[in-house]
């Protein structure tokens, strides 16, 4: 069973390697191509054909205090954080991120924590 479990952890380290190695290429190349959020094309939203501002205003984040409280205000702010990283650099931020954690938790849990190879020994 040696031969299998070495086997196996190898398999699993080039397939980290590859998670993190394809993530940090494709976040390198979304970040030279993306456009800046800074760019302007975020500033509004058309909705029924009308534009409203992306960005909340005063008068809106108070509109938002009054119906919700500042339950409601934390919530949306924390909408439009998350919204954010799915955008432009942000993303490229993001991608590289994801594939860093999940290498590292595979890589982790190959290489570190032992699972018990009785259920094998029975097959």
């Amino acid at each position: 069973m040696q031969v299998k479990t070495i086997n196996k952890q190898r398999r699993l380290n080039i397939i980290s390697a590859v998670i993190l190695l394809t993530g940090l290429a494709s976040a390198l190349v979304l970040y030279l191509t993306a456009p800046d959020a800074s760019d302007g094309f975020q500033e509004y939203d058309v909705v029924g054909g009308s534009m409203y501002p992306n960005i909340p205003s005063k008068t809106y984040s108070h509109n938002l205090e009054l119906y919700g409280g500042k339950v409601l205000v934390l919530t949306n702010d924390i909408l439009h954080w998350f919204s954010g990283l799915w955008q432009g650099k942000a993303l490229a931020v993001t991608i590289a991120w994801a594939s860093i954690i999940t290498a590292g938790v595979i890589f982790f849990f190959n290489n570190y924590v032992s699972f018990d190879d009785k259920a094998e020994d029975k097959n």
